[in-house]
């Protein structure tokens, strides 16, 4: 799986140094001429195979939905999809997979996985499966990577586990974790007191807090911890950082979990994707 996630991120890279370095007309070129043999290569497949039922979309793309679920649930924008695939060559070479058992987590948005795959995804629905018949021009373009030759067409077998928007990510995260004392703010907030200090001291707009924390992804993994500093009122940290704070006294301990609205949002930071929720053990050791 490490294959397919390093290289679709590599090719966003990739691309825009291409088409930087070479002049548009060139590009135009080779890209139109692909377009024209990518269809070819796309119809003599199916003929070959003796397949029907396929549909071509205003972007080229090839599709047959094999096992529908007309009640299941499409995706959004930002939604963490759950699928399993499988993603080979026309001639049946395998590019990646990710098999019963080993299903592949990943964001709905623009810049994560490429176009023919997020294109595919939103043709599905939570419980169907499907193939798909990906031009290059949806997928890695004139890149040539591994056994992928460039201009290549790529034929996706999908199928969706499920659709899971932030608040069903944390909530599934709380009972896994079987906490059962999460107080919901309006923020989307979720407070869990794991230490408290009867008639410590409040904190307010003003203070100086000095405090530990850990933060990881809903998967468990770190991805920052250590001692700080925050100046509450100033907005130095992210909203949910300080609404998690101003629930707390000096001594005290906690766990906060936020949606992105109130975390790094659309856009993430550093080894934080966009649309992620976080969570926080806090430890408030003194306030000036």
């Amino acid at each position: 799986m490490n294959y397919f996630k390093k290289n679709v991120l590599l090719s966003f890279v990739v691309l825009a140094l291409f088409s930087t370095a070479c002049t548009k007309e060139f590009l135009d070129t080779d890209e139109e001429k692909a377009t024209i043999d990518n269809e070819a290569a796309i119809l003599a497949y199916l003929q070959n195979n003796n397949l029907s039922g396929f549909t071509k979309t205003a972007s080229a793309m090839h599709y047959n939905i094999t096992t529908k679920n007309p009640t299941g649930k499409t995706v959004e924008l930002g939604e963490e999809v759950r699928a399993y695939f499988k993603l080979t060559l026309l001639n049946g070479s395998i590019i990646d997979t990710a098999l019963v058992g080993d299903p592949l987590d990943f964001g709905f948005y623009a810049g994560y996985i490429f176009p023919g795959f997020l294109e595919a995804t939103a043709l599905l629905k939570e419980g169907e499966k499907g193939t798909f018949l990906i031009p290059a021009s949806l997928a890695f373009l004139g890149q040539s990577s591994g056994n992928i030759p460039a201009w290549s067409v790529l034929k996706a077998d999908i199928e969706i586990l499920s659709f899971r928007d932030e608040n069903e990510q944390i909530e599934a995260y709380i009972s896994k974790k079987g906490i059962t004392n999460a107080e919901v703010t309006s923020t989307g907030l979720r407070f869990i007191p794991t230490a408290v200090v009867s008639g410590g001291t409040e904190l307010v707009n003003g203070n100086q807090v000095v405090l530990k924390y850990k933060g990881t992804l809903l998967n468990d993994v770190t991805f920052d911890s250590g001692e700080i500093t925050v100046t509450l009122g100033a907005s130095s940290v992210i909203p949910g950082f300080e609404e998690g704070i101003k629930k707390m006294k000096v001594g005290e301990k906690a766990t906060i979990i936020f949606p992105s609205t109130i975390g790094y949002g659309v856009n993430g930071s550093g080894s934080i994707l966009p649309y992620s929720p976080l969570l926080f053990e806090l430890e408030i050791l003194s306030k000036r």
